[in-house]
Order: C-alpha cells, then sequence, then structure tokens
C-alpha cells in the first residue's frame, strides 16, 4: 500500500505555515514600499522603488511555495532573511537613534525566520522527505 502525504497550506507544521505567513506580510510590505516607491520616484535613475518591488515579489512566491515542501524555496528564504538581517544590522548602525527600534524588530523576525526553518526537528523532516 502505497501511502504519500499530500504538502500545502495546513498540512505543514505550524512552524513552516508560521514562517510562510511571516514572509507573505513582509512581501506585501516591500511591494506596497515599492509601488509608493516606484510613484514618488523622480528620474529613471533612482531604483530603490523598483528594487523594494523585486524583493518583494520574490518574497511573494517563495513564501507561497514554502508550505508545499519546496527546499529551494526554504533556502531562498532564508538567504533573504540573511540579507535582511544584514541590513537591519547596518541600518542599526547607520541610522539615527530614532530608528533603532525598528532595526531591532527587523532583526528580530529574520532571525526568528532563519531559527524556525532549522531548527524544529519537524521542520527538518518535513523538508526532507520526497
Amino acid at each position: 500500500m502505497n501511502t504519500t502525504t499530500k504538502k500545502g497550506w495546513g498540512t505543514a507544521p505550524f512552524f513552516v505555515d508560521l514562517v510562510a505567513v511571516i514572509a507573505l506580510c513582509k512581501a506585501a510590505f516591500l511591494i506596497l514600499i515599492g509601488i509608493i516607491g516606484v510613484a514618488a520616484q523622480n528620474t529613471v535613475s533612482d531604483p530603490w522603488g523598483g528594487a523594494m518591488l523585486v524583493f518583494g515579489l520574490v518574497f511573494f512566491a517563495v513564501a507561497w511555495m514554502l508550505p508545499r515542501g519546496s527546499r529551494f524555496a526554504r533556502d531562498v528564504i532564508a538567504f533573504l532573511s540573511v540579507v535582511s538581517a544584514i541590513a537591519a544590522i547596518v541600518w542599526a548602525i547607520d541610522a539615527p537613534n530614532s530608528a533603532l527600534i525598528e532595526a531591532l524588530v527587523a532583526l528580530g523576525f529574520a532571525v526568528l525566520v532563519l531559527v524556525l526553518l532549522f531548527v524544529p526537528q519537524g521542520v527538518k523532516a518535513y523538508f526532507r522527505k520526497a
């Protein structure tokens, strides 16, 4: 008797769904900021809004694939979280004191995503299965 388990939203471990929801929220925020940045840019040589828009779309795509057991999505989200953590650290060092709390919150979410993706045994087993 061959038993296959369907992977997807609701069948993934709680932590995988939680990381996917965090990543989808971050994607929505980045897409919104990207749209605002594109609409407010003065010249074509100011790529900040477009970069945020692309970053948000990539986050959205991999966050949507994550609960389906995609190891590629897990690795990309981990990479994006490391980039976000580094950016938050740089932001905390270079930004004015009024932005320190926001930088620490961003750093906390990046670290939380990394911990939830690589520490719990159930999550490791979920991505190990074929």
